[in-house]
């Protein structure tokens, strides 16, 4: 299955949870992510590469967890599960005056951490 033909059925599965989900792209960064937070539907989680150090320019997308249990897969790159939207959300309202930059690294030392 080639990476335009993923990318579809992963914009069908997430269609059900409603919302923009801008992070259809294999090449976003986690910072991209995490400015565009308020815009995803808090039912979704944050994917990161697999085997790629946790940090501003990891690679990451948001998708709707599957029920197997199996860290996805995406135009051929594996991701594994960093955190849910929401959470990631409720992390950053309470350091509101942090800049991007500092928000993903509060985010990855929770879910290295906390989660």
């Amino acid at each position: 299955m080639g990476c335009a033909a993923s990318l579809l059925i992963l914009a069908h599965v997430l269609s059900p949870l409603s919302g923009v989900l801008c992070t259809l792209s294999h090449k976003m960064k986690l910072i991209e992510v995490i400015e565009k937070i308020d815009d995803l539907n808090d039912e979704a989680t944050i994917w990161v590469k697999v085997d790629e150090e946790l940090n501003t320019s990891t690679r990451a997308v948001v998708a709707a967890e599957d029920e197997s249990g199996l860290n996805p897969i995406f135009c051929g790159v594996k991701y594994s599960y960093l955190l849910e939207v929401f959470i990631a959300k409720e992390i950053i309202e309470t350091i509101p005056e942090a800049t991007t930059s500092q928000k993903v690294d509060r985010i990855i030392k929770y879910a290295i951490d906390d989660a």
